[in-house]
């Protein structure tokens, strides 16, 4: 408008004239200034497998759960230091001497903005941890974590069952407070809520989403969901304006990168086009010097190595008659040089696993299990079942695994074994191994509380699957026995002999193969700062991640 005035009524047209226009027309006048938008900071972040749902009932491996913890959030959780803190509970006691809970829900929280609300999103009450809860035991729902509460929470089983149309044991006494019933004493229930099994959803997302709910998750998180590329897997979240506690962070939000090759993932972040990425352990060696300190073109970079709860192992198939067999499992683990394995295909960053159990818990110790004995393994061999038939190995399709199974198939024909190695994409191995359909599977266990239990429970026969995570169908009435005892042990030197024991059982039964436990090597780039994990293999912590 002012410019076309000024044209309108002035006769005499010169330079300076110009000149004058010009500078008005640069400088811009108050009605067509506009504010620069805020420069945006995504974090992109490099997943080395595919990720098919972000339905928490599915989380059973650790790449979805890293994303789906920053969109949905449990009623408590572990810090950087494994420090259990609240999260949608603000607060939770233990009454009748450990056999009931009671969690007040933190007011004043709502679910993220979204279409399936049909307007304002709503505060979480009591009524959504009921449903996420029994939805996480209910068999309809596919739920590969029923066995977080089955075995501990009254009514339970019956539900399971189609006894009962709601667990008895897990009741809204007000929106805001919830009691759940034990069927005996439990001092590790809180932290079994930490499960990603356990995060608290809406009802209503579940029913509008239907089966895209698991690619359109809703939750409470710092982060929420933005999109998910279904060509290249990429998953984009949102920062949460609405998030319920105050965080640090500049983000607006962070980008998971689906890069299944080790090297790919360095070389784009050479490039620029990742902020942080895992350094497998063969690819290790470019990024940190034999002391850890990082080198060359990544000698400005951060480097995070957490010391893990991350155990690395074959599970046996015990539904093969020749798996079965004791003698031939027990040979397996003979067979197998585990300092080679970590030396020459892992760069050094492992350590060899001893039991179930990581170092620092209740019942561990440092006894040597299993060294090589090729003249043992080839005896052991001969007395058992085992008459030369080649057996399916079966393993993701990450660069490490395959070559940890090359490694593992060398080692094991030095005694006469043959193996077949089965490569998948993460989501089919994941069906493989709920399935059965394997004879030898490469798996990695990452307890996802720091307790002796959480790891034990893959070998509770009342675990078998497809509600469990007894994925190796190994049953024994002993080692069941003293996990029920374990779990109502409220004596931390007690419940430390039940462990020990259970953990000697594991060895002497030997349903796994038992390999290593690595070490993380985790890579940000100069500007990345407050990045936090813990020991826990899905755990990333984004509240105080600032990027310039």
């Amino acid at each position: 408008m002012f410019v076309k005035f000024f044209w309108k009524n002035v006769k005499l047209v010169v330079l300076l004239a110009c000149s004058l226009v010009l500078s008005i027309i640069l400088s811009g006048c108050p009605s067509t200034t506009t504010q620069a938008p805020e420069i945006q900071k995504v974090l992109s972040y490099a997943v080395s497998t595919d990720i098919t749902s972000l339905d928490p009932v599915l989380l059973a491996e650790s790449n979805p759960r890293l994303v789906s913890a920053q969109v949905m959030e449990t009623l408590v959780g572990y810090d950087e230091n494994l420090k259990l803190i609240p999260l949608l509970a603000q607060s939770w006691e233990p009454l009748k001497a450990g056999q009931e809970w009671r969690f007040k829900i933190r007011d004043g929280v709502f679910f993220h903005d979204d279409p399936c609300f049909k307007g304002t999103a709503r505060k979480v009450v009591a009524a959504d941890v009921i449903y996420s809860l029994q939805r996480m035991l209910d068999p309809k729902s596919k739920t590969l974590g029923a066995f977080t509460l089955s075995d501990v929470v009254q009514g339970a089983n019956e539900f399971m069952e189609g006894k009962a149309k709601s667990v008895s044991g897990i009741v809204a006494e007000d929106d805001t407070t919830v009691l759940i019933k034990l069927t005996k004493p439990y001092a590790q229930l809180p932290a079994r809520l930490s499960l990603a099994f356990a995060s608290i959803i809406p009802k209503e997302a579940v029913d509008f989403y239907k089966e895209q709910w698991g690619s359109h998750p809703v939750g409470t998180g710092a982060f929420k969901f933005k999109s998910w590329n279904t060509g290249s897997g990429e998953i984009t979240l949102d920062k949460n304006p609405k998030y319920w506690q105050q965080i640090s962070t500049n983000l607006s939000g962070v980008t998971f990168k689906i890069i299944k090759s080790d090297a790919t993932q360095l070389t784009n972040f050479v490039q620029g086009q990742l902020d942080v990425f895992e350094a497998s352990p063969a690819l290790a060696n470019q990024v940190i010097d034999p002391s850890g300190k990082p080198q060359g073109q990544f000698a400005e970079s951060q480097v995070i190595r957490p010391v893990t709860l991350i155990t690395h192992y074959l599970g046996l198939n015990l539904k093969n008659s020749v798996v079965k067999d004791k003698n031939f499992r027990l040979a397996l683990n003979y067979a197998v040089d585990k300092e080679k394995l970590i030396r020459t295909v892992l760069n050094g960053l492992a350590k060899p696993s001893n039991g179930v159990l990581a170092q620092s818990m209740l019942g561990a110790d440092n006894k040597v299990v299993y060294a090589q004995d090729l003249e043992k393994a080839k005896q052991l061999l001969k007395t058992s079942e085992y008459k030369g038939q080649e057996l399916l190995y079966m393993t993701d399709n990450s660069t490490t695994s395959i070559a940890v199974a090359e490694f593992l198939q060398s080692q094991f024909a030095t005694i006469g074994v043959k193996i077949r190695i089965d490569k998948n994409p993460e989501s089919v191995w994941i069906d493989k191994l709920v399935k059965g359909q394997y004879d030898i599977a490469k798996v990695y266990f990452g307890f996802d509380f720091p307790s002796p239990d959480n790891g034990f429970s893959q070998f509770v026969t009342a675990n078998f699957p497809p509600g469990g995570n007894n994925f190796y169908f190994y049953s024994n009435e002993k080692f069941d026995a003293l996990y029920s005892q374990s779990l109502k042990e409220i004596d931390p030197t007690k419940a430390s002999g039940l462990f020990g024991q259970m953990n000697q059982i594991i060895r002497d039964d030997a349903p796994w193969v038992f390999l290593y436990s690595p070490e993380r090597v985790i890579v940000e780039r100069k500007g990345i700062e407050g990045l936090k994990v813990n020991s826990l293999s899905f755990s990333l912590i984004l509240n105080d991640v600032k990027k310039s």
